[in-house]
């Protein structure tokens, strides 16, 4: 018997019995974490930093019958993925901690899986039901590096070894830096380097310059 509703109906001398046809519905046994799945289109391609996306856990019991019913224990958590040549992964840039996913009951035996990965590289998702491991144990997941748009950026000026300010007076003669980096540089949020970045410099005399742009090793 398969889960879902199932119609049951019930004659006698040909004629439905009263409550005929019956609506029953048939739900999974006990859960068994090895048989349950984590699904999502970002398991199949990389994912965007600092760009919010889910993965789905469908939980089921040992003959992979989805279970119909929330209020299982599921924790869930994300830390950098070691590096390792035969998987392919790309190490965390910077040093992070095991972030704990805040796992969103559905009440229908499937659970939401909401992630927000500020760090470009590969990274490892455990997901436990029961104390029990989901496989693949981890779950592999791919970051890239977002683009970013003229909303999420600010232009900021700076001579040669000076801090980078908004309203800055500098000398005739020297050397000048135009930095375009997002407003939430200081957190990691850097440009990717795909952006159409243009820089024009119009002088007291109205002449336009276009200076060439290179993209900072952060």
């Amino acid at each position: 018997v398969r889960a879902g509703p199932h119609l049951v109906s019930v004659t006698l001398g040909d004629v439905p019995v009263a409550n005929s046809p019956l609506t029953v519905q048939v739900g999974g046994g006990e859960c068994a974490p090895l048989c349950c799945t984590v699904t999502g289109n970002s398991l199949q391609s990389s994912v965007p930093t600092w760009t919010p996306f889910s993965l789905l856990l469908t939980t089921a019991d040992k003959y992979h019958t989805p279970c119909i019913m929330g209020g299982l224990q599921v924790k869930a958590s994300l830390s950098p993925a070691p590096s390792d040549q035969r998987s392919g992964a790309t190490k965390v840039s910077s040093p992070v901690g095991v972030i704990r996913v805040e796992v969103e009951d559905n009440g229908d035996g499937t659970y939401t899986l909401p992630l927000f990965i500020k760090k470009e590289g590969t990274w490892a998702l455990k997901v436990l039901v029961g104390g029990g491991a989901v496989t693949p144990e981890p779950i592999r997941i791919t970051a890239t590096r977002s683009r970013v748009s003229a909303a999420d950026c600010v232009v900021l000026v700076a001579e040669s070894g000076g801090e980078a300010k908004q309203d800055v007076e500098v000398v005739c003669g020297n050397v000048v830096q135009v930095l375009v980096q997002t407003q939430k540089w200081e957190m990691g949020h850097y440009v990717s380097g795909m952006e159409g970045v243009v820089v024009r410099v119009r002088g007291p005399s109205g002449a336009v310059l276009t200076p060439p742009v290179t993209l900072l090793d952060h």
